[in-house]
């Protein structure tokens, strides 16, 4: 087969759709089918070294679809009927739906070429009280309603999510639930727990809680303080490791708070690989992981939260929110620990639950590292070759 996927922006920008699309177009290449990226962005000195091809089409397609829309429109449909043209794609795999999805479906539908959407966060999600989430603006919550239900079919990473499809007016049967995937043997390496600690200032008899992710109103962070200040009240021994863009922000706020000495801010960028590839995620970030005893995150509303099962691959305990995007992952006392949202006080005694009761952290860590393998990268992609192939038949 070949598969052209659309996506708006891409490597070297690192986030979180990006990651996806190259995890997938990387082993749907390994698979013998031909995989290309198409993308109105900047490219990178890595470029040519994937086993797929990325096509860096006109930078300003974006700029000139927020701009207006119709012109973005009949300008990507072009470039659209030169690439179909040149490959002959059996399947176009758009992710994030606005504003590319929006402005790319009918040219799928009128020549008649199955297309898939996966929608990546704020492009299809809404919190007002964050004033989180694209649809918040009334045209492009009537564009999305409009043409993502157009679409062949559509993803959802987790069941909030296909809820979030359905209010949109997508029929059921065209939603298909496929979670975000991880190289689970990458979090089989050799970490030397005591050196790690050791470079980070945890001291012995010290636990080492750890939070991953950028800094951003819905992932909770702001809470953080609150447990730490909830957590010394009990005297207990720990350090809180927080690594992502952004966190510097939250040992600001420790500060103001005078418990600052409790937090280690650590910014990782990705490296590269011995084969000049980048390593998503760092090894630094997995040997943090491998360091610590809990993973915590506090998070308000998720995609799909991969930074939890990256902790289950690691075999940490998790201690989490009943937030969208997470409660499909978590099972609240089977392989981690759930809250309300915003709940500081029931977030501190989880922790302090898991400081103390050994064996409860031990099953949680068992059967996290049991359900992570179901999301290793293997069995995604053939989740999605299957549907690729499903859909090629129906033509």
């Amino acid at each position: 087969m070949k598969i052209g996927y659309l996506i708006s922006s891409y490597l070297p920008k690192v986030g979180g759709a990006e990651l996806f699309v190259h995890n997938l177009a990387k082993r749907v290449a390994e698979g013998g089918h031909k995989a290309v990226v198409i993308t109105p962005s900047r490219g990178g000195s890595n470029d040519k070294i994937f086993n797929y091809e990325i096509v860096r089409i006109d930078l300003l397609l974006n700029r000139l679809l927020f701009i207006n829309f119709t012109m973005g429109k009949i300008r990507l449909e072009k470039i659209l009927d030169r690439l179909q043209k040149k490959y002959k794609f059996d399947v176009w795999h758009v992710t994030i739906g606005y504003p590319l999805g929006t402005a790319a479906v009918d040219f799928f539908n009128r020549n008649n070429i199955p297309c898939v959407l996966r929608c990546a966060g704020e492009d299809i999600q809404v919190l007002p009280e964050l004033a989180y989430g694209y649809r918040l603006n009334k045209k492009v919550d009537s564009l999305a309603r409009e043409n993502y239900k157009k679409f062949t079919a559509v993803v959802a990473p987790s069941s909030d999510m296909k809820e979030d499809y359905v209010s949109l007016g997508v029929p059921e049967d065209r939603i298909f639930t496929v979670p975000n995937g991880i190289n689970c043997a990458r979090f089989g390496m050799n970490t030397d727990r005591r050196k790690v600690r050791d470079e980070l200032g945890v001291n012995d008899g010290q636990k080492l809680i750890m939070t991953v992710g950028r800094n951003h109103p819905k992932k909770g962070f702001g809470y953080i303080p609150g447990i730490v200040k909830e957590l010394t009240k009990s005297n207990a021994s720990f350090r809180w490791l927080l690594v992502g863009k952004g966190c510097e922000n939250i040992r600001a706020l420790a500060e103001k708070e005078g418990i600052a000495e409790y937090l280690i801010v650590k910014n990782i960028k990705t490296s590269i690989s011995d084969n000049k590839e980048p390593e998503m995620p760092d090894n630094n970030l997995i040997r943090y992981y491998k360091a610590s005893d809990i993973f915590v995150f506090p998070t308000l509303i998720e995609l799909f939260a991969k930074v939890l099962i990256e902790a289950m691959a690691a075999g940490l305990p998790i201690v989490t929110t009943d937030a969208p995007g997470v409660k499909g992952i978590i099972r609240n006392n089977e392989n981690g620990l759930e809250n309300k949202r915003g709940d500081i006080k029931g977030l501190s005694e989880n922790i302090l639950k898991l400081f103390s009761d050994k064996p409860l952290a031990e099953k949680l860590s068992k059967n996290a590292m049991r359900d992570a393998r179901h999301y290793d990268w293997g069995n995604i992609t053939d989740l999605y070759i299957e549907l690729y192939k499903n859909l090629v038949k129906t033509v």
